[in-house]
């Protein structure tokens, strides 16, 4: 999560789309080994989250290889117009007023957005397999 973190916030522009930073620029911002990012990215491509591609330079007699260029998928649907939109989609009042209410949260593998993260979560193996 930090590597996604440090490419989202500290490298994507979200105007151009650009993102291109070094493994080594990365591991930096995520206060982490260069190692984890080689891996963090091969999970998060895993995912469908992230998408890359070699970044080359033409030199006379030789292609030199820059950076990678990382691109970043919505895997959610666009969202849908509503039939019937009122004033307020949330009810009135403040949410969790009682701090010792916990929710869980159940991920819907048939939500292309929960899915993405259900992946990550199996490639991080911070979940068990289906």
């Amino acid at each position: 999560m930090d590597v996604l973190r440090a490419l989202l916030w500290g490298f994507h522009n979200a105007k151009t789309g650009a993102c291109f930073p070094g493994y080594d620029a990365i591991a930096k911002h995520a206060r982490c080994h260069r190692d984890t990012v080689r891996k963090a990215i091969r999970m998060l491509e895993l995912s469908g989250l992230l998408t890359w591609v070699h970044r080359l330079r033409r030199v006379p007699g030789a292609v030199l290889r820059t950076s990678n260029g990382y691109s970043f998928r919505d895997p959610s649907p666009a969202p849908q117009p509503r039939e019937n939109p009122t004033k307020a989609e949330n009810s009135p009042g403040t949410q969790n007023q009682d701090s010792s209410n916990i929710k869980i949260v159940v991920l819907d593998p048939a939500n292309r957005l929960d899915a993405a993260l259900i992946r990550l979560g199996k490639s991080a193996g911070a979940l068990s397999p289906a």
